[in-house]
């Protein structure tokens, strides 16, 4: 699997519980800024649709939601890659997490998707699924 070139901080390998995963989480929050600024945030309502606008407190709890997104989503997947005892952040953790948590499915990366847990057939219910195959004859 592809790797991010965003290694896990050492802090965040020390830490036990940790909140923050140290410099990793600082620098994925300074990034935001050039991630989604105001500019490009209005950029992408012209393209959804033209001549709208954002009042400036809209756009200001938008990039907050989106730097919190980022951010928890970055410190999960770091979370993740210290669980396999790894100090690179792996497109598996990523998806992993969105997944998961936000039931985000990201398309081309479908060979190693995450399964959903499948429940036994219960007795019962093969009773019923017999009685339909006889009632189908």
């Amino acid at each position: 699997a592809a790797a991010l070139q965003a290694p896990v901080a050492p802090s965040a390998a020390a830490a036990g519980s940790g909140g923050a995963v140290g410099a990793g989480a600082a620098s994925a929050t300074a990034n935001v800024a050039t991630i989604l600024g105001k500019r490009k945030l209005h950029e992408m309502l012209e393209q959804i649709s033209p001549g709208d606008t954002l009042s400036d407190d809209v756009a200001d709890v938008l990039i907050e939601m989106a730097d919190d997104f980022i951010e928890s989503t970055t410190v999960f997947a770091s979370r993740l890659a210290k669980h396999r005892k790894s100090n690179v952040l792996d497109v598996r953790d990523l998806k992993l997490h969105l997944e998961k948590n936000w039931n985000i499915r990201v398309p081309g990366f479908g060979g190693d998707s995450v399964r959903a847990f499948k429940k036994p057939v219960t007795h019962n219910h093969q009773k019923r699924l017999s009685l339909i195959k006889r009632a189908k004859r």
